[in-house]
């Protein structure tokens, strides 16, 4: 499975940045706009593909060792101090910035779980999410980007499965930020938030026990909506809302029944009428974008 994130571009914020893991396990990188014309899903021969400028995304599951980056694996981008940052699971487990250049992060942060998801407010703070080693099941471990700081959090309100995937968010609205990740023991999805006042509360996120085991995990943030996808048991492409402070509603079965166990990707248009998600298609080396209409749902 092809390790893919985007951001967008603060510099030209209607181009959305593509990083994705190669044939060649090393780091692929594509410009795209700020939407596509995304259509169904019916056949992923006649999707449109985005055209990477740089390596061909993997598009097997196969796991090899070696070179730059684990496949599987996982990617993360947000903006930390005005720059744009891509981080990543490296063949050696640890979890490296991989552009720009290749660094190794301070204390050493690691993981055999292959799992990896980071959020920020687009300046100074930013936070990466894994899984860590020393338990089974592994407990969900938070680093902080500004001061290298690791908080790993009570299995009590956090019991991730140990092949879970992994998705965070920030709120700017309320200076918020989550963490979803897959259940242990079930294939229901779960959150785990830092509020603005450092409490923690958790829940289960409603309508998701249908989910695939290993789904992969997408979020989005339009105001002060949450929009989760996932991929259920029957391959399709679902979606659930969180508006504010109210519970997970509006599920919805957002595309399709071609989709895969590859990561997912998930970024706002400009407008905020729209979400593209993207994934790694199966037939081909190209990443597929699909456009979803959330005209009217956020506020």
């Amino acid at each position: 499975m092809s390790a893919i994130a985007c951001v967008r571009n603060p510099a030209k914020p209607e181009d959305t940045l593509v990083f994705f893991c190669t044939t060649d396990q090393n780091v692929g990188f594509s410009i795209v706009p700020d939407k596509v014309d995304g259509g169904l899903r019916d056949g992923e021969d006649d999707d449109e593909v985005d055209v990477p400028l740089r390596g061909l995304p993997v598009n097997t599951g196969e796991t090899k060792v070696g070179t730059l980056v684990a496949q599987p694996g996982a990617f993360c981008s947000l903006v930390f101090d005005n720059l744009i940052r891509v981080y990543g699971v490296r063949s050696t487990g640890d979890i490296s910035l991989l552009s720009p250049g290749v660094s190794d992060l301070p204390k050493g942060p690691s993981t055999a779980k292959r799992a990896l998801a980071g959020c920020g407010d687009g300046e100074g703070q930013a936070w990466l999410y894994y899984l860590g080693d020393d338990n089974d099941p592994p407990k969900l471990t938070q680093y902080t980007l500004s001061d290298f700081a690791d908080k790993a959090f009570s299995t009590s309100t956090a019991h991730p499965d140990p092949q879970t995937s992994l998705s965070a968010y920030y709120k700017a609205s309320d200076g918020s930020r989550a963490c979803v990740f897959q259940d242990n023991g079930s294939t229901k999805l779960r959150y785990i938030e830092v509020l603005a006042n450092a409490s923690e509360p958790s829940g289960d996120v409603d309508g998701t026990g249908y989910a695939a085991a290993k789904t992969p995990i997408a979020t989005a943030v339009i105001k002060d909506t949450v929009f989760l996808y996932y991929v259920d048991q029957d391959n399709v492409l679902q979606r659930v809302v969180r508006k504010g402070r109210a519970g997970w509603t509006d599920t919805n079965k957002a595309q399709g029944n071609t989709w895969n166990l590859y990561p997912l990707t998930a970024v706002p248009s400009l407008d905020g009428n729209s979400i593209t998600i993207r994934q790694v298609g199966r037939k081909n080396a190209g990443i597929i974008p699909w456009t979803d209409n959330v005209t009217g749902i956020a506020i």
